[in-house]
């Protein structure tokens, strides 16, 4: 698999969740308000969703973000950093780790938010997909 392939791997993902986080929340995250998104969504004419979500909107604008980021980090991590040829299942550690702190300062109101096991699960099962999809793009060809 070609670097091209793996950049979007890495990027596509970072992006999308950062354009949901920026641009369709009508609460801006409190590790962000140093961005001003007024001009930003006016000038995108982009009105956010409401501040009551249903069920799929409030997963998608909450949880999604989370786990494309926890995906993205375990690929790039896996791809840049393990071994190249076959990352091991303690390549899944670090991003994984890293990932679920912040979830997990939320709980204990070590880091400000809101808790929500949803993430976390989403945090460790894109993180494994992650994982796994650099897994099995360092495999060689037969």
């Amino acid at each position: 698999m070609g670097k091209g392939s793996r950049l979007l791997h890495t990027m596509a993902p970072l992006i999308t969740g950062g354009l949901i986080y920026l641009c369709l929340r009508s609460d801006t995250p409190q590790f962000v308000n140093w961005f001003q998104l007024g001009d930003l969504r006016e000038t995108l004419h982009i009105s956010p969703f409401s501040s009551r979500p249903g069920f799929l909107t409030s997963f998608l604008l909450f949880n999604i973000p989370d786990g494309l980021w926890a995906y993205s980090f375990s690929f790039s991590y896996a791809w840049l950093i393990a071994n190249p040829s076959r990352p091991t299942m303690y390549t899944l550690l670090v991003p994984f780790g890293c990932s679920s702190f912040f979830e997990l300062g939320q709980l204990t109101e070590f880091i400000p938010g809101t808790f929500d096991i949803l993430d976390l699960l989403l945090i460790a099962g894109c993180s494994y997909l992650g994982w796994r999809t650099e897994r099995d793009l360092s495999k060689p060809y037969k």
